[in-house]
């Protein structure tokens, strides 16, 4: 992977996510109750703080070709649209989609999987981090 593609998907994952932000805060803010508006923010969250762990390994990488990105940014990767995206996708479930009940007990076992895939491209972050 070419060493700026981490840069450009982590500031589009963050772009993305400061307009996700926008969108809560004035689109939905009278489509949704208060409870999906706050798992919608929690996925804002999420997403904007690990695009900043993707420029950590960016810049990492950019200052080491021997640094081993490669775990960190996919788990980062996988993380952000597994737990992200799972929070957006129960958050509007309720909202202007009406309920569906197949998506809300497809997603529910998908948030954790994202969650874990965020945690361990901490874990990896680290164990390169000591190699480095």
């Amino acid at each position: 992977m070419k060493k700026n593609n981490i840069i450009v998907f982590a500031s589009l994952t963050m772009a993305i996510g400061v307009g996700f932000g926008a969108i809560g805060t004035h689109a939905l803010k009278d489509l949704l109750n208060d409870a999906q508006l706050d798992l919608w923010n929690k996925g804002v969250f999420y997403q904007l703080v690990h695009g900043l762990g993707l420029l950590i390994v960016a810049v990492l990488r950019k200052t080491n070709n021997e640094f081993n990105h490669k775990l960190p940014t996919l788990f980062f990767k996988l993380g952000i649209v597994l737990f992200s995206g799972s929070l957006y996708l129960i958050a509007i479930n309720k909202g202007f989609l009406g309920e569906l009940a197949l998506l809300k007990y497809c997603l529910i076992p998908v948030t954790p999987l994202g969650g874990i895939s965020l945690i361990m491209g901490w874990i990896f972050l680290a164990k390169n981090a000591i190699n480095y």
